[in-house]
């Protein structure tokens, strides 16, 4: 990325050249290196579905990130826990969590799916959209990356979880009707709402 023009680039900052060149004999730059061939990917993705962000207050972040993003909304649950709305295409869904740190363990306490779920605030999980949530599943048992007994049922999707191995929430979602990501789904979730179904 360059900077803007006018713009000075902080001291310390070096920007990588926007396309290396191979090392010829008077390019005294290292060589380029050719990346190890990727083996086939464990589970066969369909897209990057949508982004979760944990929130005290779903007023105020629906707020925030309108000013801030065009955050533009297309399911709103309020008063309950979910706003889901896109940012530059990409789905980002809001969840409200118990603002006080005594009510996050508890409710981490509470749930059966407390190691993957959590109560904490902040960037909550990605999701990835598959064709088929029940091969995925089978798939990531027999890696021993979850032990579940099948996907979960979250209203009219199914989804897996599963941990990176620093922590970060990963998560595998069905959606309805063959679409990619929850952004997809936005323009018919707005028709349905329109027609008051």
């Amino acid at each position: 990325m360059t900077p803007a023009a006018g713009r000075a680039i902080p001291p310390g900052v070096t920007l990588a050249p926007a396309h290396p060149t191979p090392m010829l004999a008077e390019n005294k730059e290292a060589p380029m290196t050719t990346a190890p061939a990727l083996a086939a990917p464990l589970v066969d993705l369909k897209a990057v579905s949508h982004v979760a962000i944990r929130v005290t207050d779903l007023d105020r972040a629906v707020d925030f990130y309108r000013r801030v993003f065009g955050y533009d909304v297309f399911i709103d649950n309020r008063p309950g826990t979910t706003v889901i709305g896109l940012i530059g295409g990409l789905a980002v869904e809001l969840i409200k969590s118990p603002a006080a740190p005594d009510a996050i363990a508890a409710a981490k306490a509470a749930s059966k799916t407390a190691d993957l779920t959590g109560a904490t605030l902040g960037h909550t999980c990605m999701a990835f959209s598959v064709a088929d949530i029940d091969a995925t599943h089978a798939k990531l048992k027999a890696a021993g990356l979850t032990r579940t007994d099948g996907p979960e049922t979250v209203g009219s999707v199914r989804v897996v979880f599963i941990r990176d191995p620093d922590g970060a929430l990963l998560e595998f979602i069905q959606l309805g009707g063959g679409a990619a990501s929850l952004a997809e789904l936005a323009p018919r979730i707005r028709a349905r709402a329109a027609r008051g179904g």
